[in-house]
């Protein structure tokens, strides 16, 4: 059965190895692999084409356990994944993918033929090439972009997108929720009450429907968002606003959240 490697060096420049089953070792990263279904050989080495075996004391210095799977587990967690050629390339360029969409979402183009429409991809894919920017499938693709988009400065014109809306959840979702708001937006201001959470918003337009997607299947459309700054609470009508307060006295009024 072939194996595909990971590679950890520690600060003393001692090398780890363990062998995976291929393409067990980034489905684990992703958590979309338990760790039972991750190694080919239960074993830590310090060569593996030689079948060098890790020492007990080696482990301990280097991890801080003498335990094989616990020192495995860092090892795939945060080692070199040993790649092909055919890999690397796929790597680089679903990378490179990542980068310009992320580039075509955020920024809008500001010259006066195009104003506020996002850079063609066609465009984009040359700007990439132009700026000489090293890209690197280990490296954030965001990071990234935003590294071209200075090299460019005098060059092209890019300016940022985003919409600002205010959301509010109730406590029951709103904790649940956090972490999805702050991975797709700019989170202004964040203020809770004895209702839950309200959130003041910057999202990319190009982020917008996906963000919502996630709060839905969540909360089952149980929130409510407003453009801008207003509280989307107030633009309820006034027998949902009732309901509510009789929910919170413990009223068995159903109160139906708009999004």
């Amino acid at each position: 059965m072939s194996q595909q490697l990971v590679r950890y060096k520690s600060g003393n420049k001692q090398v780890f190895e363990v062998a995976t089953k291929p393409g067990s070792a980034r489905k684990y990263r992703d958590g979309k692999l338990g760790w039972n279904n991750v190694l080919a050989v239960d074993a830590v080495f310090t060569n593996f084409k030689k079948g060098n075996v890790a020492k007990s004391s080696d482990l301990v210095s280097v991890f801080g356990t003498s335990d094989e799977m616990e020192a495995a587990k860092k090892i795939v967690a945060e080692g070199e994944l040993q790649v092909s050629a055919s890999e690397r390339k796929e790597d680089l360029e679903g990378h490179r993918r990542a980068v310009i969409h992320y580039l075509h979402k955020t920024y809008i183009d500001a010259s006066s033929e195009k104003k506020g429409h996002p850079h063609p991809v066609s465009r984009l894919e040359k700007i990439v090439d132009e700026a000489k920017v090293r890209l690197d499938p280990a490296e954030n693709p965001q990071k990234q972009a935003e590294q071209i988009v200075k090299k460019m400065v005098g060059k092209w014109i890019f300016i940022k997108s985003s919409m600002e809306c205010t959301i509010f959840l109730e406590h029951v979702y709103a904790k649940k929720c956090s972490g999805i708001v702050y991975k797709n937006s700019e989170v202004v201001r964040e203020e809770w009450d004895k209702d839950g959470c309200k959130w003041t918003i910057c999202v990319s337009p190009g982020d917008f429907d996906s963000f919502v997607a996630e709060l839905n299947k969540i909360t089952s459309g149980d929130f409510m968002l407003a453009m801008g700054r207003s509280d989307p609470r107030e633009n309820r009508p006034v027998e949902e606003k009732e309901q509510s307060k009789n929910k919170r006295k413990g009223g068995k009024g159903k109160n139906k959240r708009r999004n």
